[in-house]
């Protein structure tokens, strides 16, 4: 029986690097993986926390890989149907109680469901989203408006109560989620002269622009738009890198708006599911069968 392996942080470019072949298609899985080996050189003991998991050097060969850090749960592979290693490797790998099944693209949502069901998972929720593209060659020509009564900088670590108290997706432990955001990665917040968080977005650790919203008190002030730019810009230039974000499915205005303001294209759709374990039940023998 192949035994698992984790991909090594000198490995971890290569496998990488497969990905960049497709792009724009697994830009997510590049990310992804440039954000951790980012982190891996800058803080080591995060090596203890997220593995990079794969069989033998069978990633070389068809890039399958499993990640997992605590309950998330992201893969890929750039075999052909019916990704037959990457189906072994996820029936091996021990799922969290409650696996998150992050970003994981539509054409193996029927894989996941087969792993999901052989692992004896339930299925709690599942999300949709869109992801989209922004070129870093258009978001080089594209300078964003700001009023002079506001400034952009960096999330401080003093809001991170207050955006979490206000974010739609606010769920058990979100305030750890968001902290670990804010601490690793680029953030944009922007402030009145007073030194008030009007409006924020963060990058999340698939490389994605992530968490944005805007204080209800302050809407109609185009102060989510001024956030989303400079967010954008400062990952294009700091990353020398394209942008890709998500949109929930059913998010028809904000589909609308992105679509329409920041000429993004449409790369593919992904499924965001949580589940968690069954209960074992003992069923007593029919009709005499064991």
């Amino acid at each position: 029986m192949e035994k698992l392996k984790v991909i090594s942080l000198k490995d971890l470019p290569k496998l990488r690097d497969l990905y960049k072949a497709s792009w724009p298609l697994h830009c997510a899985t590049h990310s992804t993986i440039q954000v951790f080996v980012d982190r891996f050189e800058k803080h080591p003991k995060w090596m203890e926390k997220v593995k990079f998991l794969c069989f033998g050097e069978s990633w070389i060969r068809v890039g399958a890989f499993v990640m997992i850090y605590e309950n998330r749960v992201f893969f890929n592979t750039l075999e052909s149907f019916p990704y037959d290693e990457l189906k072994k490797l996820l029936l091996r790998v021990e799922m969290p109680d409650m696996a998150a099944f992050v970003n994981i693209r539509d054409s193996l949502r029927s894989l996941l469901f087969d792993v999901i069901r052989i692992h004896h998972l339930e299925v709690i929720s599942d999300i949709g989203t869109k992801s989209y593209l922004w070129p870093k060659q258009l978001l080089d020509k594209v300078e964003p408006e700001i009023p002079s009564n506001i400034e952009l900088k960096p999330i401080r670590h003093e809001d991170l109560e207050k955006i979490n108290s206000l974010w739609s997706g606010k769920f058990k432990d979100s305030e750890k989620f968001l902290e670990e955001l804010i601490k690793y990665n680029p953030s944009v917040g922007v402030y009145n002269k007073k030194g008030e968080i009007l409006a924020w977005n963060m990058r999340l650790d698939s490389g994605s622009m992530g968490v944005g919203q805007v204080d209800s008190n302050h809407c109609g002030n185009a102060y989510g738009r001024v956030a989303i730019f400079g967010l954008a810009k400062k990952i294009a230039q700091d990353f020398n890198s394209d942008v890709h974000f998500e949109i929930l499915h059913g998010n028809t205005l904000v589909q609308a708006i992105i679509e329409k303001a920041f000429y993004l294209h449409l790369i593919d759709t992904q499924s965001w599911i949580l589940t968690k374990k069954k209960m074992k039940v003992k069923y007593a023998p029919m009709w005499g069968h064991l």
